[in-house]
């Protein structure tokens, strides 16, 4: 027997809805850059162009956001550092609010999305 597709709706099932409102803006958000495909992981939700350039991961009081990038950042909100190669890095970032969504993490994820290209 086949397991169920992972969903969207069901990482959100068991989580405050301020949770999905923050969703809702990141997508409406990154959807101004171009095309953006959701995509439904079993731990995870993942935003692609032709490639992926952000993951979600829906935590008990926060998203946790990981950000593509050719390059290490500098940064306070960014909570975790990952160089999986020579020239590309995973950086994490936690939203608790829908101010989190502000103009630096909307800059971080257009160059991610611009790398995806």
């Amino acid at each position: 027997m086949k397991a169920a597709q992972p969903t969207v709706e069901a990482h959100f099932a068991k989580c405050d809805l301020e949770l999905r409102d923050i969703f809702s803006r990141l997508i409406a958000t990154v959807e101004k850059f171009g095309s953006v495909t959701v995509e439904a992981k079993k731990t995870s939700i993942h935003l692609c162009n032709k490639t992926a350039f952000a993951g979600i991961r829906v935590m008990s009081k926060c998203i946790a956001l990981t950000i593509k990038a050719d390059k290490d950042l500098e940064n306070p909100r960014i909570t975790k550092h990952e160089q999986t190669s020579a020239h590309r890095w995973h950086l994490d970032v936690k939203l608790h609010s829908t101010k989190d969504l502000d103009k630096e993490l909307v800059k971080w994820l257009r160059h991610a999305y611009d790398l995806s290209a």
